[in-house]
């Protein structure tokens, strides 16, 4: 039952898996600092369980994922750092979605979003 996923800095190519989001007793995913492309997947705290969401200084894109709502204990989240082109035209975007508001124990939050 692997509750704490951490692989940052090991130079990891491709998307991140969806399966990982459908880990119900993960509660803390940490891949910063690899070279992951695509969006986050939807399924990334799903489970309602995740407790920090750490993907930043990837090649990210897209926006924050709507199923990060259900994680309603997260402390803490940082997906700045994602620029595929290196130019600050692409990454993360949109918005900081309404359902952060219940993040009622969120203590620390890096989202630079385009």
């Amino acid at each position: 039952k692997l509750s704490d996923f951490q692989a940052f800095g090991n130079n990891i190519q491709g998307e991140i898996p969806t399966a990982l989001g459908e880990l119900e007793n993960l509660k803390v995913i940490n891949l910063a600092e690899n070279n992951l492309v695509g969006t986050i997947p939807s399924s990334i705290g799903q489970s309602g369980n995740l407790l920090s969401l750490v993907l930043r200084n990837n090649r990210l894109t897209g926006s924050i994922p709507p199923g990060l709502a259900s994680s309603t204990d997260i402390l803490h989240i940082n997906l700045s750092e994602n620029d595929p082109d290196k130019d600050a035209t692409s990454g993360i975007d949109g918005q900081i979605p309404d359902f952060f508001g219940s993040f009622t124990k969120l203590s620390k939050c890096v989202c630079v979003l385009l």
